[in-house]
């Protein structure tokens, strides 16, 4: 049997919607580290549901954006986004931790061939693709304030074994001179 193509009818986004989605960016990108924008082509919805929630796990969030919105949104917020990365379909992923958010969409990227990272803005600064892999490959916050710690502990540690030795030294002076003055008893 057959079946004719439906065809799909895009309504205009009224300005309320507009306005809401801008807000939406903005608050978004401003409680972030960084964001990072990618090309969704060839992605189908499961994928994408799927990259969402591995983004979820690590404390962020990937979502469809409007090249146009996003580019009023980035503006509003003073960050000059430079055209290319707001050229064809856009998608933006971020959170607090931006190292585990790329680990997670970058990953992702090379197990399927999609998205296509298109770069990132981290504060002001604009990165390259060949950049955010090499976001990707930082350790995580968690991570290195686990390093700064470990460091801060190390000589800490060393102080009290050096500590410990002289106590035991004077300690066992102390006891050879009791003996001594024992046997002269």
């Amino acid at each position: 049997m057959f079946h004719p193509k439906k065809e799909v009818v895009k309504l205009p986004i009224t300005k309320e919607e507009k306005a809401r989605r801008i807000a939406l960016y903005k608050e978004s990108i401003s409680q972030s580290e960084g964001v990072i924008l990618a090309n969704f082509i060839g992605m189908d919805t499961a994928q994408i549901n799927e990259l969402k929630g591995q983004i979820r796990e690590v404390g962020g969030n990937f979502m469809v954006v409007k090249n146009t919105l996003l580019r009023i949104a980035l503006e509003d917020l003073g960050i000059r986004a430079a055209g290319e990365l707001l050229e064809g379909p856009t998608a933006i992923s971020f959170g607090k931790d931006i190292t585990k958010v790329a680990k997670k969409l970058l990953d992702y990227s090379k197990d399927t061939g999609l998205p296509q990272i298109k770069g990132a803005l981290v504060g002001q600064r604009l990165l390259k693709p060949d950049e955010v892999e090499f976001l990707a490959k930082l350790p995580s916050r968690e991570e290195l304030l686990g390093q700064l710690v470990g460091n801060l502990q190390a000589p800490i540690y060393g102080l009290v074994y050096v500590l410990g030795g002289i106590i035991r030294s004077l300690i066992y002076v102390l006891q050879a001179r009791a003996k001594q003055l024992e046997g002269q008893s």
